[in-house]
């Protein structure tokens, strides 16, 4: 199929993702989900593609660029933002090289993090982000800091965020009309989640992690805290111990319980 270039490209709202602004293309444009996929990347199962696409390319031509670079829109509207902080230098190359040359790429299965249960298949949204999203432009959202691995609460509006499992061929869009989700947890879990959603909303547009750094400097936390001493070596099973009693790892296995199998793995723990 030849790159017609678009005749609408509407501009970026704050920080929506890549699939939110689809979505809303697709109620401009009108016609079938398949046709959408295909007019905007090439590729009728395109819809499918909800965390990052395989095919900018394609949306790079028939946009002219006015939505940004490949580069810009992978770490700006997508989940990647959450991963390339964490790559080494040689994959960070690699895929500044790939979005560059704008050649086809699966990025998350490349630099992401899919084999993961930290990272999940679901969408979510805030209810009142999206209330506030009717108001200003008429429809609501998904904004990218709810998309990232880790993100279960809206750090703005102190709610848990509500989640969804796209199921259907179609580009959807938040219900702004469905209530927030009922999570009664203690005020120390809620800031829990709370604190990490925003942790990990900061990962946007950051360039590099100096994960040695990092590990240093939570050494030296968990030893003032007592969990370890400079006596002893740190144990794997005693820093299991510790956490899995900590308020976020309640939080956590109340808001994914699925994620119990990663506490009862000691892999993290050894990483330290």
């Amino acid at each position: 199929m030849s790159n017609n270039p678009l005749h609408l490209i509407p501009d970026w709202r704050g920080d929506e993702t890549l699939y939110s602004w689809s979505s809303r293309m697709h109620r401009l444009i009108g016609g079938a989900t398949k046709q959408t996929g295909q007019r905007l990347f090439g590729a009728s199962h395109a819809y499918k593609e909800w965390a990052a696409s395989n095919h900018l390319d394609h949306l790079q031509a028939v946009t002219g660029g006015t939505l940004g670079s490949i580069r810009s829109i992978l770490l700006e509207r997508t989940v990647l933002a959450a991963y390339y902080p964490f790559l080494r230098p040689e994959q960070r190359q690699d895929f500044d090289d790939r979005a560059v040359s704008a050649q086809r790429t699966p990025w998350l299965t490349r630099f992401g993090m899919r084999a993961s249960t930290l990272d999940g298949t679901e969408m979510r949204w805030c209810h009142c982000c999206s209330e506030g999203d009717l108001l200003e432009w008429g429809a609501s959202r998904w904004r990218l800091p709810h998309q990232l691995p880790g993100a279960w609460w809206c750090a703005e509006h102190d709610m848990p965020l509500n989640r969804v499992t796209l199921g259907r061929a179609e580009w959807a869009v938040p219900s702004w009309s469905e209530s927030c989700p009922d999570m009664l947890l203690p005020i120390e879990e809620r800031n829990s989640l709370r604190k990490l959603s925003a942790l990990t909303a900061s990962l946007i547009g950051q360039k590099w992690i100096d994960l040695a750094s990092i590990k240093r400097a939570l050494l030296s936390r968990l030893r003032d805290m007592g969990v370890v001493t400079s006596m002893k070596p740190v144990s794997s099973e005693g820093l299991q111990r510790w956490f899995v009693k900590t308020h976020l790892a309640a939080a956590v296995q109340q808001v994914e319980p699925k994620l119990q199998s990663v506490f009862d793995s000691l892999w993290i723990y050894e990483t330290l």
